[in-house]
């Protein structure tokens, strides 16, 4: 509101002079329209007097400025659309591309599947075959001697028959031993068997799924134990013939669903499949203290870290002995206790050496890549490096065991991010596995000192 007055006298009869009346008008301009009301001030002294065209004047540059404040008003408003309206444009450009990938994805996905279920069904439709030719050998060996018993039998009767009804003495007192052995040896025959094997052959459905289940080594309770990611108990894999108690460290799954476990105490590599039938072991002339294994996608042999021997063990999956690499010390290529290992999907062998607080790189005719790490409490540091996973973009996930805490590395060995939270209370991580659902990839981490498991989403 403007304060300004316009004053003038009127005169109320010619001659009167100005100051003979007491009626005085003023106006006021009010707000930014000059509106002629009346001014309630009785006294004006204090009132400036001003022509209304130099007021409206400067009021006129006033708007001026205010217009050239609504410009620059305008003119932000406008870039900031043109600003919103380029994310816009960019989301929707991105969610295509995104929905593109998504698809893509879904499609390889949904054929891997099928890939890996047209595989496991044939490995079960020759799974029965071999179970019922093994039992129909079974039966027909039982049936050949059954047989040939019986032509046995046929043949010492009808002797008997014969002689008894057309010999004479002589005839009979010569046939005597030969007739009585014969009698002997066929009284000898099991001619009452049940079959050696029955009909009890079905297919019964794995409730197994690599991609979404989680085998766990329960060391402390010597036996294996598998989870579905929601925690959820699936069943127990144990063994008792082994001449000392089963002590599983790590575990890896072959394409075809067999599972291959380091046994510490027994020295050795348990092969079975995945409903705990034993299939063979491997290893104990060489290993002398194993840990990690990893099987290579790219030769499909084994890796057995002995830590006994600060070296890698190398054998096919039948457990024939091939090679190995490493030895103790602190150089590259050396080890001094080394723990786990993990093989990339190019090939890459990464091994956690425990006691030099590193992670050494192979490649896939084991020469040396990359060493990072170091002992510290640092990002891309470690105090005792245990568990070892890699997931299908090459990243290396490590369980730090002496600090309480599971780190990310891309292929190169550069510190990506912390998996875990100091809220999540970590303690001991020894184990790690990371799920290939991604976009919803979980990292699943064993805790050595609560004995528990613990799944973290990326």
């Amino acid at each position: 509101m403007f304060g300004l007055c316009l004053r003038y006298l009127r005169r109320m009869r010619k001659g009167t002079p100005p100051y003979a009346t007491n009626t005085i008008t003023s106006y006021h301009l009010i707000g930014v329209v000059p509106n002629s009301n009346l001014c309630t001030v009785i006294d004006h002294r204090d009132h400036k007097q001003r022509y209304l065209k130099d007021a409206a004047a400067e009021y006129k540059d006033k708007l001026v400025a205010n217009a050239e404040q609504l410009k620059v008003k305008e003119n932000e408003v406008r870039d900031s659309k043109d600003t919103i309206q380029r994310m816009a444009d960019s989301l929707k450009t991105r969610y295509r591309q995104e929905k593109k990938r998504l698809e893509i994805h879904t499609e390889k996905t949904i054929e891997e599947i099928t890939r890996k279920i047209r595989n496991a069904s044939k490995q079960m439709m020759d799974e029965l075959k071999d179970e019922y030719k093994n039992r129909e050998v079974n039966l027909k060996v039982q049936m050949k001697e059954l047989e040939s018993s019986e032509n046995s039998i046929k043949y010492a009767r009808e002797y008997t028959n014969n002689l008894m009804h057309y010999g004479n003495p002589v005839h009979l007192m010569s046939a005597k031993n030969g007739v009585t052995s014969l009698l002997t040896e066929i009284q000898t025959l099991v001619t009452k068997q049940t079959p050696v094997d029955n009909d009890d052959i079905q297919f019964i459905p794995s409730d197994y799924d690599r991609d979404r289940n989680v085998l766990v080594c329960d060391e402390g309770n010597n036996l294996l134990q598998i989870f579905t990611l929601d925690g959820n108990h699936l069943k127990l894999i144990k063994f008792t013939n082994f001449a000392k108690p089963f002590t599983p460290v790590y575990s890896a799954i072959s394409d075809d669903g067999y599972i291959f476990t380091t046994d510490y105490y027994n020295k050795q590599v348990v092969v079975c499949d995945e409903n705990g039938k034993l299939i063979r072991v491997f290893g104990s002339k060489e290993i002398q203290y194993p840990m990690g294994v990893a099987i290579s996608p790219i030769n499909g042999h084994v890796y057995v870290v002995d830590h006994g021997s600060d070296c890698v063990r190398i054998y096919s999956q039948l457990g024939v002995y091939m090679t190995s690499f490493g030895s103790s010390g602190t150089r590259d290529s050396q080890f001094n206790f080394p723990w786990d290992i993990a093989i990339g999907n190019t090939g890459n062998i990464i091994v956690s050496d425990y006691r030099n607080n590193c992670i050494q790189v192979f490649d896939n005719n084991c020469r040396l890549l990359n060493v990072f790490g170091g002992r510290g409490d640092k990002e891309g540091e470690f105090y005792g490096p245990e568990g070892v996973a890699t997931d299908t973009d090459g990243c290396v996930y490590i369980c730090d065991y002496g600090y309480n805490r599971v780190q990310k590395f891309d292929s190169q060995g550069k510190f990506i991010a912390r998996i875990d939270s100091i809220e999540d209370n970590v303690s001991g991580p020894c184990g790690i596995y990371v799920s290939d659902d991604k976009p919803f990839s979980k990292v699943v981490v064993t805790e050595w000192d609560r004995g528990c498991v613990k799944v973290f989403t990326q």
